[in-house]
């Protein structure tokens, strides 16, 4: 595969992947799936189904299919279906699909081999289907998916040939992406079983990617020099998974003008999703009429996935651009020269490239939202295996940053945020009751923008820190001279010095002496610094 390919690949893997989590998140806090967030995460599924297909990883792609045939049954008879008491378990087979995908995701982005080993995952997911499948007649969960995926598309007579008269429009997954590299897939596919001559349109899907628009719109038309080479090539179609659905056309000798559609294959042969497109094949559009428009898509900003390097590579040049203003307009030659129409232009340049300098440092600002994101399910996790339950409150989510520095303060955000659920939050909610505090505890992830700096808080209201026991061990690790009298802030500064811990066992979060020094350092490392304070039975920041 192709290097384009596969970074787009990753990149719809890893956007999904934050998409699905916060949908699962927020039902689990509701305590159900909402109909929007049931067909959200099919079309999810469906995608990674496809996607992961194309790439040839076939354990993600068996996967994402077990997943999204149990949310069909769920998306066609509601979460009805499933009583209350099973809906955790739900929840919890979710996110371990979930962390399965990041898992094989990660290898995927270090080279290294995905898993086969997915059957006790199956297994899992196959256990919990059955306890809320009841078979019925008339077909299986697949067929049935795909036949409601299925979507319309405007009538393929003007696009007959009369050299290739037997076509086939081909609409893909709605939302899928990359439908141009989809579409140069299936070429190649039908092009290695030889079956004869065809052709497609548009022809320049491997070259040009703004034929996916083409695509989005009117489908893609594969035209055949027989109806034979077309029998032949119809299993290759209707075994791609991005595929929802397709029309034949057969066209006359006359270019343009469509002839009787060629005899309907037997039953038995015939995919459930594919009938209805047979039966009743779309009429031609009427002489003048207008385009079939698609349907109506919910309203979103444009976007565009740039490569860092050349972001990188645009603000050198920008740098370059305003020290060669600025060479040029303070160039000694020009001293004691009365240049009116020069000295106005220059102005002009320097507004100028004052404006461009600040719109391509801008390009690099990104907001601190998704890797406030994925703290939620951080909490989430360690207050089920700890057994202390606990909210996080996010603010500032919008604040923007260096795309750099957020890339960079993620791993030490989610270790202050798991040592405040670790070493913080109360274990019993009792002792919290007994405090005067809310039994459930609580931490806030903040973000502000405070002139040119950002400040980054997590605050959490348990127990604090204990200046005696920090000093103690201290002391026994040589950290702290004997018959030294140390300021709170110097004591709370100790959480920072390498190999120090509180924690007199080792788990599976902390104890292991890796701890606030690697934060401080990787903080360091891009401009920033740490700082603690903390009041003993009121929390720490």
């Amino acid at each position: 595969m192709g290097n384009d390919m596969m970074e787009a690949y990753l990149y719809e893997m890893n956007t999904l992947l934050e998409q699905v989590d916060e949908i699962v998140l927020s039902a689990e806090k509701n305590g159900s799936f909402s109909e929007d967030e049931v067909n959200e995460i099919f079309r999810i599924m469906h995608t990674f189904k496809g996607s992961s297909a194309m790439m040839e990883f076939n354990s993600l792609m068996t996967v994402a299919h077990r997943v999204e045939d149990l949310f069909f049954i769920i998306r066609d008879k509601t979460m009805e279906v499933i009583p209350e008491g099973l809906r955790p378990e739900l929840f919890d087979l979710i996110f371990q699909a979930i962390d399965f995908f990041r898992g094989e995701v990660e290898k995927i982005e270090n080279d290294q081999p995905v898993t086969d080993d997915i059957a006790a995952l199956l297994e899992k997911v196959g256990s919990f289907q059955a306890k809320i499948e009841q078979k019925e007649d008339g077909g299986e969960p697949e067929a049935a998916a795909e036949a409601a995926a299925a979507s319309g598309g405007a009538g393929a007579s003007e696009f007959g040939s009369a050299e290739f008269p037997f076509a086939v429009q081909v609409f893909f997954d709605e939302g899928c992406g990359m439908e141009n590299l989809r579409a140069f897939m299936l070429v190649n596919s039908i092009r290695e079983l030889g079956a004869g001559a065809f052709d497609c349109l548009p022809g320049d899907v491997d070259t040009n990617p703004e034929s996916a628009a083409f695509i989005v719109e009117n489908g893609f038309i594969l035209r055949f020099a027989s109806a034979d080479a077309r029998t032949a090539a119809m299993p290759i179609i209707t075994d791609t998974a991005t595929v929802s659905s397709y029309q034949k056309f057969d066209f006359a000798a006359e270019e343009g003008a469509p002839a009787p559609a060629a005899e309907p294959a037997p039953a038995e042969e015939a995919p459930a999703a594919e009938k209805p497109a047979e039966q009743q094949p779309a009429a031609a559009p009427a002489a003048g009429a207008p385009k079939q428009q698609p349907q109506a898509q919910h309203a979103k900003e444009s976007l565009i996935s740039v490569n860092l390097g050349k972001l990188d590579a645009l603000m050198a040049v920008v740098g370059e651009i305003v020290i060669t203003e600025s060479m040029v307009t303070a160039s000694p030659d020009l001293k004691g020269l009365k240049l009116d129409n020069f000295t106005s232009a220059s102005r002009q340049l320097r507004s100028l490239t004052d404006s461009l300098q600040d719109i391509s440092m801008s390009l690099r600002m990104v907001p601190v939202s998704a890797t406030f994101q994925k703290m939620k399910r951080i909490v989430r996790d360690m207050s089920k295996k700890l057994n202390r339950e606990t909210v996080l409150e996010l603010v500032g989510e919008s604040t923007e940053v260096d795309k750099t520095i957020v890339d960079s303060i993620s791993d030490p955000i989610m270790h202050i945020v798991r040592n405040s659920m670790d070493h913080g939050i109360e274990e019993h909610a009792e002792e919290r009751v007994a405090a005067g505090k809310d039994p459930v505890g609580k931490i806030v992830l903040s973000a502000r923008q405070t002139g040119g700096e950002v400040i980054i808080e997590v605050i959490d209201d348990g127990r604090g820190a204990d200046d005696d026991a920090i000093l103690n061990k201290a002391l026994r690790q040589g950290l702290a001279q004997p018959g030294v009298e140390y300021s709170h802030k110097d004591i709370l500064n100790f959480l920072l010095m390498p190999g120090f811990s509180t924690n007199t066992e080792v788990t599976e979060y902390s104890g292991r002496g890796v701890g606030m020094d690697v934060v401080k350092s990787n903080v360091e490392n891009v401009g920033g610094s740490v700082t603690i304070t903390s009041e003993k039975g009121k929390g720490m920041t």
